[in-house]
């Protein structure tokens, strides 16, 4: 993984399946919030990052870690 981190805006979800958002680079102060929600229990789950891999690239939060699937 890189050290950069992207805010996901989502545009389109089916129940807990993200089928279409966008990203942009995140502000310093989004990725802070997030941690700040994160220590609350409450992580948004919206400063991610990608990691390549063969066949797809996989997208987790940056801030907890939890995958978010394949991209």
């Amino acid at each position: 993984m890189t050290d950069t981190y992207w805010f996901e805006d989502v545009t389109e979800k089916i129940g807990q399946h993200i089928i279409k958002s966008k990203i942009r680079p995140a502000t310093d102060k989004e990725v802070a919030e997030c941690r700040e929600l994160y220590a609350q229990g409450m992580c948004p789950h919206t400063i991610v990052q990608d990691e390549s891999d063969w066949m797809y690239d996989y997208r987790s939060c940056a801030v907890c870690g939890t995958g978010l699937g394949a991209v």
